[in-house]
């Protein structure tokens, strides 16, 4: 049996090498569970100056609330305010799709790391043939409504009374029975001193987002991997000696078990209470420098091949949910059909010759 120390030595030099030297890049076309470069930069670029573009608007809470304020809400004319379809609709499931609810994978049984093995994710929507809920209005039975124009009061002249041939036309309203507006403007017009937005960076936003919703779509733990290695959390272990992958041991099940060791306990420092999933395995893999120990060993070698498996998975949904080129034939026949008045159908070629 080989030296305890010698061999945890080893295997932590494993541990540290394999994520600072990544996978090796090949082109997609040979390998479709590796991100190509341009969708990388994309990447990083969405979840770090992309997101912060339009983060915390103060004229945006401005706007929402002026909207609010102009709506209002009626019974669906859908549902007819129940709420629930006769025939179509949509329905909730917690069913994961990967294992379809059985908690294990492949021929050889392997816990699913979707749902950790209980067969049950986060709740999303799936269609319904019978009684499902309402797209319109999400099962609520209300929709929202525009509402009327505030009117002008009445004219204080003649209380409102509209002008007749029975009686003389008002000086004040000239017989509308509406008060007049009598505000105009004291000042000269300025110039505009909006900031018009980077289109650019708009469009790029829009693209990279659709494909992200695509993946969180076919699986959230697939995109909560992309946003931690591509994210703030993956740029911070990126500049240390583990580099990006390290971000996702957390996610795995034997880094969850690593980051249990380190949870706070009675007695502890606010210090070690305040640390996050990744920082805690960041602890157990530096002690495991100075203090080796074989469990520790066996799990940080276990996570590092987990989150190896991980990244593969994220980065084949990302290239499976790619959009293709549009399809010129489906446009034209989109365009008849929108011309022969058939809105629905045309709009459903519309989207499927866009190739999304």
């Amino acid at each position: 049996m080989p030296n305890s120390k010698t061999s945890n030595a080893l295997v932590l030099d494993l541990i540290e090498a394999e994520p600072r030297a990544r996978p090796r890049r090949l082109r997609p076309v040979d390998d479709p569970n590796v991100i190509s470069p341009g969708d990388e930069a994309a990447l990083s670029w969405y979840f770090g100056q992309g997101l912060s573009i339009y983060d915390r608007s103060t004229f945006g809470a401005v706007l929402q609330r002026i909207t609010l304020d102009g709506f209002s809400s009626g019974p669906c004319e859908r549902c007819h305010g129940e709420g629930i379809l006769n025939d179509g609709g949509f329905a909730m499931s917690k069913r994961c799709r990967r294992c379809d609810g059985s908690g294990e994978v492949g021929e050889r049984k392997k816990v699913c790391d979707d749902c950790q093995g209980s067969g049950v994710v986060a709740p999303y929507e799936v269609r319904a043939e019978h009684g499902g809920w309402c797209d319109d209005c999400h099962g609520t039975g209300s929709t929202s409504m525009a509402r009327r124009l505030m009117r002008a009061p009445k004219c204080s002249g003649c209380n409102g009374v509209k002008w007749s041939a029975a009686r003389a036309r008002c000086g004040i309203c000239l017989g509308s029975g509406l008060e007049p507006v009598t505000a105009s403007p004291v000042t000269a017009p300025d110039s505009s001193s909006g900031v018009m937005p980077d289109d650019t960076a708009l469009t790029r936003f829009a693209i990279t987002s659709r494909r992200l919703a695509a993946v969180y779509n076919r699986s959230p733990a697939l995109f909560v991997a992309l946003e931690c290695y591509y994210g703030d959390v993956g740029a911070r272990w990126g500049r240390e000696d583990f580099g990006r992958l390290f971000a996702l041991y957390a996610l795995t099940p034997s880094g969850k078990k690593l980051s249990r060791w380190g949870e706070a306990k009675k007695g502890q420092s606010a210090l070690d209470i305040t640390l996050t999933a990744q920082e805690r395995v960041g602890v157990q893999a530096v002690l495991e420098k100075t203090q080796p120990k074989r469990e520790r060993t066996v799990l940080l070698l276990a996570a590092n091949h987990q989150a190896q498996e991980l990244y593969a998975r994220a980065a084949g949904a990302w290239n499976t949910v790619q959009a293709g080129r549009g399809d010129a034939a489906l446009k034209r026949l989109a365009v008849r059909f929108m011309a022969a008045g058939l809105t629905n159908a045309a709009t459903h070629l519309f989207v499927r010759a866009r190739g999304r």
